[in-house]
């Protein structure tokens, strides 16, 4: 009998894990003995990625270096739990693993996220990014306490110290974006979305601000208040330039059914108003209001039936 083949040491997984494990200190194998407790429970302090891999699956091996990689530029900001599906079957069976590397994230006790594959160092940086623990979530914490406390200059100036801080981090800009919105900034507001990720502009927050800021634009364009412009629209129900520039200041104002109704209406007056303003409106009130909801359900079905 060969005696390397009683010895753990000559196994290739025992191998794969051993090298893997000894250089770094935030890197460990779990069990279903311990992983409740160091990877769910850990969760609660720092973000654990879980990476469920086999001796046999070479892209499992190609994700190894990216994920040790991260994981030891945290710092211990993140901690990687590794699970081998051949040897921890219940553990594969009771996350449903069909594919390796499938590779999950555990954030305050729960199952947040995960993919599948081996993916490229800025792709997993992408993935991680909303749930690292930031110098500038501290910062933002204390803008949004002034800002819930009314003191509103202040919260902006906390905000603008949390994007200084952390310029790529989309939270920060996307939260300063929307005090200056609230406050009629939109010079202000439009540079913190410019500067938002291409990753960061496929998030609704970031879908409903750049619409509302659009429609502020809009609304900033007349002088006349919505009691000139109701009045307008009262005198001469044709004059639908008075109706649009209104029904903008009515979502200037968050009366959004309103404007909502005075954009219809000139969709079913005019479909072609102002190339198809009053539509492209009601859109963009949609992707303001997150694009769904009772009003936004409402007026979508109205909107569809006035174009038909």
């Amino acid at each position: 009998m060969d005696s390397r083949r009683a010895d753990p040491r000559f196994d290739p997984a025992w191998q794969f894990t051993l090298v893997t494990n000894l250089m770094s200190n935030y890197i460990f194998d779990v069990d279903s003995a311990s992983f409740d407790h160091r990877v769910v429970a850990r969760s609660s302090e720092v973000p654990v990625l879980v990476d469920f891999w086999a001796d046999w699956c070479a892209p499992c091996k190609m994700l190894v270096p990216v994920l040790k990689k991260i994981v030891d530029e945290s710092g211990g900001g993140i901690e990687l739990a590794k699970v081998d599906t051949d040897r921890q079957q219940d553990l594969a069976a009771r996350f449903g693993i069909r594919s390796l590397p499938t590779v999950m994230l555990f954030r305050n006790g729960e199952l947040v996220d995960q993919f599948t594959g081996a993916q490229s160092e800025s792709m997993v940086r992408r993935f991680l990014d909303p749930y690292l623990v930031r110098e500038s979530d501290a910062t933002l914490a204390l803008a949004s306490e002034a800002w819930q406390s009314g003191r509103q200059q202040e919260a902006i100036e906390l905000a603008r110290d949390a994007v200084a801080q952390d310029p790529g981090y989309d939270r920060s800009r996307l939260q300063l974006a929307e005090w200056l919105l609230a406050i009629g900034a939109l010079s202000g507001a439009e540079d913190a979305l410019a500067g938002i990720s291409p990753q960061g502009q496929l998030h609704p927050d970031y879908k409903s601000l750049s619409a509302r800021l659009e429609l502020e634009h809009g609304a900033a364009e007349t002088d006349a208040s919505v009691d000139d412009l109701q009045r307008a629209v009262a005198a001469d129900g044709a004059d639908l330039d008075s109706r649009y520039r209104l029904a903008l200041r009515l979502v200037s104002a968050a009366r959004y059914p309103e404007a909502l109704e005075q954009l219809l209406e000139i969709v079913h007056r005019d479909k072609q108003f102002n190339d198809g303003a009053a539509r492209a409106a009601m859109l963009k009130v949609f992707e303001l209001l997150g694009g769904q909801g009772e009003l936004v359900g409402r007026y979508r079905g109205l909107l569809a039936r006035a174009l038909n």
